[in-house]
């Protein structure tokens, strides 16, 4: 089996069955799987969906799999980089996907771009990016991705996986998140919000005005340090904001925003 994209394979099937439980699938359910691997998680999902499209980029996984699980009218083999994919033909589905660690930022932010026909995704990722995406104001692990990731989707972390499940076996533990969209309205300019968001993180040991006055993220008109909500921040640190207090920072300052940079995490 090849390993040249990353990929580790699930060997533990009592992980497989606790991811079926969390993933939401049933017999009403398209599936997205992206990643096949040997087609483990495949042949599971398969007996639970409707149907099952699988995207992956490796042919070698994709044989593995088609050897496994066959070819059949309620399964569709997809040979493409998940990143570029548009999806075309899928109007609601769930994805489920063991993904490499070094894309799983990616993957999130194309989960984003598939608002409104995502139902959830249930992924399985290193367990520290599972920690960062839930983790709530004052943790330490609190950070711009917690708050870009909780923005677009209500985040759970299910549970943790030791790397003794897979195969060859990773050098961390990994942990299986589900992410629903939740449908917030969105801001207009969602890159000036997230520039101010990775501006307060940015320099978190100060505080949130300090860290936005001296941003390489966002450039902000003097007078911002005399708006409203701005003021009652004192000396706040933004590694302590909400939510709420986050968008409610970017109300109070984006008339005062002169330059900022594309949204990235």
């Amino acid at each position: 089996m090849s390993h040249k994209y990353g990929q580790v394979f699930l060997i533990d099937h009592n992980i497989l069955r606790k991811i079926m439980d969390v993933s939401g699938v049933g017999p009403e359910d398209v599936s997205v799987e992206i990643g096949c691997g040997d087609g483990i998680l495949s042949e599971a999902l398969l007996e639970k969906s409707k149907a099952l499209t699988i995207i992956e980029i490796d042919p070698v996984c994709i044989a593995s799999t088609k050897d496994r699980i066959g070819e059949s009218e309620g399964v569709s083999y997809v040979l493409h980089d998940v990143l570029t994919y548009d999806f075309a033909g899928l109007e609601k589905f769930k994805v489920i996907a063991n993904i490499p660690y070094y894309i799983s930022a990616k993957i999130v932010k194309k989960m984003i771009g598939l608002e409104g026909r995502l139902d959830q995704a249930c992924l399985m990722v290193q367990k520290e990016f599972a920690q960062k995406l839930t983790a709530k104001p004052g943790e330490k692990v609190y950070t711009s991705l917690s708050v870009f990731s909780q923005y677009f989707f209500d985040v759970e972390y299910c549970f943790s996986v030791s790397k003794n499940s897979f195969r060859p076996i990773p050098k961390v533990d990994s942990a299986v998140i589900v992410l629903k969209p939740n449908g917030r309205e969105r801001i207009e300019n969602l890159d000036a919000f997230f520039s101010v968001v990775r501006s307060v993180f940015w320099a978190r040991r100060k505080p949130a005005v300090s860290a936005l006055a001296k941003s390489p993220y966002v450039d902000l008109d003097k007078g911002f340090k005399e708006a409203a909500f701005v003021k009652s921040l004192g000396k706040r640190r933004g590694e302590t904001f909400s939510m709420d207090e986050f968008l409610a920072l970017y109300e109070s300052v984006k008339g005062y925003v002169t330059r900022y940079e594309a949204s990235g995490i």
